[in-house]
């Protein structure tokens, strides 16, 4: 869309834009970009979002006496992280023009969540849709924030840094909480809103995870949708590149909350990075491959603490290293039906076709007469079942009911990422022999490997795991032979 210039969007998370010396480092790496212009998108501070949310529950519950109190002191929570970081950030004027602006914003939110509270205690909660304008908040503030930021560390007789409401880019469905973007008409807006101030600016800087629906009224992308919003943009401008900055060094081999000593993946293609973005891996929204995918533009997962780290790149090619990694889900519910033998065998028909939309199953298996299915635990998937089942058995009334069950468990999911002559997905499972699995699951090459285990074992199974087929065959790691001999 940008005929005569070259484009990278860039895309700081919360902690990205929360902490001084991550402030620092991007505007350096902002001004840095001499030959491109830049479209950043940025999310809310870290822990702001969370603050909006619990607003947005309180006032969509029933009124309570100390309603009030809750909500201002939440309120009073969000001010003092935005006007405590900006002290850390600037002086003098520049300080007075950014705490102006943001005060002005502040007092438009503080109004509204007033306005909401009066109509709570008349008896009308706060809907969907009044929560999407407390929960925009978190990016408007961040987002103006650091336009002001980069503007006073402008290089002199650099062009033109400026700020556009997302509002007026992304249009979307009308699924408050979880707006989808829509393609054609986006694009419609992006051309005139977007692409003619890009051509004669340097910077131009929006809010993460905001749209408006076709009567102007603002949407939210659902948690984390800053990264789509990011790659969203990045397609329709046909970029150069996207880059998503967080506070790691990339895709990791598991996640650095549960198992020590995990390395960088360097590479990997469009749809293991779906994979792995869908079935645990915190760094990338589930949503935001898809449109770099479409549109083949390579995307990049770097960390602002560490910009000299190339990070995680992402594009169609299969990577030439071939590395394991382990990601997964705590908290995930498994599925389980045996079908009666007059039934034949195969997939069951009927109500037990219509999953959850939105929610895509985690694993899934059948074999003769039963089925599996492994998802996260939420409220769609419990109602699916407890809808299905009942439906069935009224179909079924007076007939033998095949046994049926539903149990919590952990949701873990092993990829690697080239295929080999050996099989991590044989070996896991025989590191795994003496524990306990409720379901598991390979793919035809070999290269991936689902499993279900107890919530109490997922920790302990990700850093077994971790222990065998990564650390084992990582260079970088002291050698394992007597850990792995009491495997």
């Amino acid at each position: 869309m940008l005929e005569s210039r070259k484009c990278v969007v860039y895309k700081f998370g919360g902690t990205s834009v929360a902490h001084p010396e991550n402030l620092g480092r991007l505007v350096q790496l902002v001004h840095g970009e001499e030959h491109r212009c830049v479209l950043l998108v940025v999310s809310a501070l870290a822990g702001v979002t969370n603050l909006l949310v619990e607003m947005g529950e309180l006032l969509a519950a029933k009124h309570t006496p100390d309603q009030k109190a809750q909500l201002n002191h939440r309120l009073q929570a969000v001010e003092e992280k935005h006007l405590t970081l900006f002290t850390q950030c600037a002086q003098d004027a520049w300080l007075k023009i950014i705490t102006t602006d943001f005060q002005t914003e502040f007092r438009a939110l503080s109004a509204w969540i007033q306005e909401l509270g009066k109509r709570n205690a008349a008896g009308s909660p706060a809907q969907a849709a009044d929560i999407d304008q407390i929960l925009f908040y978190g990016e408007r503030f961040s987002s103006k924030f650091i336009h002001s930021l980069l503007l006073a560390h402008q290089p002199p007789g650099q062009a033109e840094i400026n700020w556009v409401d997302a509002r007026r880019l992304i249009a979307t469905d009308e699924r408050h909480g979880d707006a989808s973007p829509l393609w054609a008409r986006s694009r419609e807006c992006i051309e005139h809103h977007l692409t003619p101030i890009l051509a004669h600016s340097q910077v131009v800087i929006t809010q993460g995870f905001t749209g408006a629906n076709k009567d102007g009224r603002t949407t939210t992308l659902g948690r984390g949708g800053s990264d789509f919003s990011a790659t969203f943009l990045a397609a329709a401008l046909e970029a150069d590149e996207a880059q998503i900055w967080s506070d790691v060094d990339g895709i990791l081999t598991a996640d650095p909350r549960t198992v020590d000593h995990v390395t960088t993946i360097h590479h990997l293609s469009y749809n293991q990075a779906e994979s792995v973005a869908r079935l645990g891996a915190k760094v990338l929204h589930p949503r935001c491959i898809a449109p770099v995918k479409k549109a083949n533009i390579p995307l990049r997962v770097r960390n602002t603490a560490r910009p000299e780290h190339p990070g995680t790149s992402i594009n169609q090619s299969l990577p030439a290293e071939r590395r394991t990694l382990i990601t997964g889900k705590e908290e995930a519910l498994l599925f389980h039906q045996e079908r009666p033998l007059d039934q034949g065998v195969g997939w069951p028909s009927g109500e037990w076709q219509k999953l959850p939309s939105g929610h895509p199953p985690l694993a899934m298996s059948y074999a003769g007469h039963e089925w599996t299915i492994v998802s996260e635990d939420l409220p769609d998937w419990r109602h699916w079942w407890n809808h299905a089942r009942h439906r069935e058995a009224a179909a079924e009334a007076g007939r033998h009911r095949a046994p049926a069950g539903i149990t919590p468990c952990a949701f873990i999911y092993v990829m690697c990422t080239r295929a080999g002559e050996a099989s991590p997905t044989a070996r896991a499972l025989h590191i795994l022999q003496n524990q306990t699995l409720l379901f598991h699951s390979r793919s035809a090459d070999e290269t991936s490997l689902a499993l279900a285990v107890p919530r109490a074992d997922f920790d302990s199974t990700v850093q077994l795991l971790h222990l065998a087929l990564v650390q084992s065959e990582d260079p970088e790691t002291e050698p394992l032979t007597a850990e792995l001999s009491s495997v």
